[in-house]
């Protein structure tokens, strides 16, 4: 009853000022600031109410005998609706001499926690997004107080939590023995992982300033519209093994594993993602198409019969067309095209296994996109490029103005985002024209100028040099 008493003016007085707005003119933005600056005054009123009231039931509850009331102090921290600032009181364990305010145990806050945890949240999905800065600026036009610095920290405080609870069930589940609890059912899951390198601060002088962030995404497959089934992601900065352990321990809190006949793991070839067969149950590794692609591109896309010869071996599963088709291409490439060609050879060689696996394998190439889209420390994303030859650009952009094919079918056949495509046929249509034009007059006077000074240094060479002999002579 008391609680109700102390809570109807707090009511009464919001209303007034929401009968004060009605009665003035405001252009609609000014009402709305003014309602929403109302409302927050609300919310941290009744938010101050509550406290106390569980205070006091805290302090009339407790054990008299064991804790001692010291005294009573303010604590402010940072919520989703502005700065809460509230008395609490502080007691001490008179058989141990420990001393705890006994709401904040109850409410579950942490000692010196300065932001609420439903804040911490916001701070750090905005800081996926922008920059700090960034993301301070924005969640600071309704919650004043918040610096670039607190978002840093409750980054850095969630992140340090989530692998406590990552490092605890790789434990409960490798160290202890116990069987994860996932209650989804499926027969087969598909499993991509990738690595992206990004730069960062150096811990020691003798550090790289390198660091691998590995990813991870399992799903059941995908719907009528492309996207992933219940897909399941993992990341973080750690050796391969750790990995793997996290990731199983993730999948198995999701998925029945019992019931799991077939993992596809596929990925880039790299050897940290294939040691995860022998970490995933069932699991067949299998070569990811867009890094297939791309590899046959880098080597042999200035060579197109040698690229179809060896692409219609790998479709046929048979090595030694590949080969044959590896062969020759290296005949009739460049020093630096032979060193690609060798390359390709050692990853083809490296991957057969994988390659094969495609042919009963679902459809891959979700890692790509998300390492593609992955953002570093300081919020800029993080961009893998690839060297594509000019002959093949000039044959997508001619598919692309042929309309054969959709832009869509265009982008997953040669592995490159549609605005891509679309760069190259506006360069194709801009730049066309010129491959018809005569010969500019300037340019060929230019180029003779150039080549009769050359002939006329050589005869003056020559000239000084039978002067030199005559001499000698005589």
């Amino acid at each position: 009853m008391d609680f109700f008493r102390r809570l109807l003016p707090i009511l009464l007085l919001f209303l007034s000022k929401m009968l004060h707005l009605s009665r003035r003119n405001f252009t609609f933005s000014q009402l709305e600031e003014q309602v929403a600056e109302a409302t927050r005054w609300l919310a941290r009123e009744v938010m101050t109410l509550l406290l106390e009231q569980v205070d006091i039931e805290l302090m009339e509850a407790r054990d008299t005998r064991k804790w001692r009331l010291v005294h009573a102090k303010t604590r402010s921290i940072l919520t989703l609706f502005g700065e809460q600032r509230n008395r609490r009181r502080f007691y001490r364990n008179t058989e141990t001499g420990e001393t705890a305010f006994l709401l904040d145990d109850a409410l579950g806050l942490s000692s010196g926690q300065r932001v609420s945890d439903r804040l911490k949240e916001r701070m750090a999905w905005l800081a996926t997004e922008v920059s700090y800065r960034r993301a301070a600026e924005i969640l600071a036009s309704w919650v004043p107080g918040v610096s670039a610095m607190s978002v840093w920290k409750a980054v850095q405080e969630l992140g340090e939590a989530e692998r406590r609870r990552a490092a605890e069930s790789r434990r409960r589940v490798f160290e202890r023995g116990e069987v994860p609890a996932g209650a989804q059912k499926a027969e087969e899951l598909g499993v991509e992982a990738d690595g992206v390198w990004i730069r960062a601060r150096k811990a020691r002088p003798e550090d790289a300033g390198f660091l691998e962030i590995k990813l991870g995404v399992a799903y059941e497959g995908r719907s009528e519209n492309g996207r992933l089934k219940n897909r399941q992601a993992v990341a973080g900065v750690m050796e391969a093994e750790a990995f793997w352990e996290e990731t199983v321990a993730q999948l198995g809190e999701r998925w029945d594993l019992s019931v799991v006949r077939r993992i596809w793991l596929g990925g880039d070839g790299e050897r940290w993602i294939k040691a995860g067969t022998a970490w995933l149950p069932g699991a067949v590794f299998r070569l990811d198409r867009d890094h297939l692609r791309r590899a046959l591109l880098e080597a042999l896309g200035s060579d197109r019969e040698a690229y179809e010869r060896v692409a219609e071996g790998i479709a046929q599963g048979d090595w030694n067309a590949v080969e044959e088709g590896l062969r020759e291409a290296w005949v009739r490439a460049t020093r630096r095209g032979k060193a690609r060609v060798r390359r390709l050879e050692q990853y083809l060689r490296h991957n057969w296994e994988g390659i094969i696996a495609r042919s009963c394998a679902p459809q891959t190439g979700q890692m790509l996109k998300l390492c593609c889209i992955l953002l570093s420390k300081e919020g800029r994303p993080v961009k893998r490029t690839k060297s594509i030859p000019g002959s093949i650009k000039f044959k997508a952009a001619l598919e692309l103005i042929k309309g054969e094919k959709t832009l869509v079918e265009l982008s997953r056949e040669y592995g490159v985002h549609p605005n891509t495509l679309l760069k190259w046929k506006q360069t194709l249509l801009e730049k066309g024209a010129e491959l018809f034009e005569p010969p500019n007059k300037e340019q060929e006077y230019q180029k003779r100028i150039r080549d009769l000074e050359q002939l006329l240094g050589k005869k003056e060479v020559e000239i000084a040099l039978l002067k030199n002999f005559l001499g000698q002579g005589s």
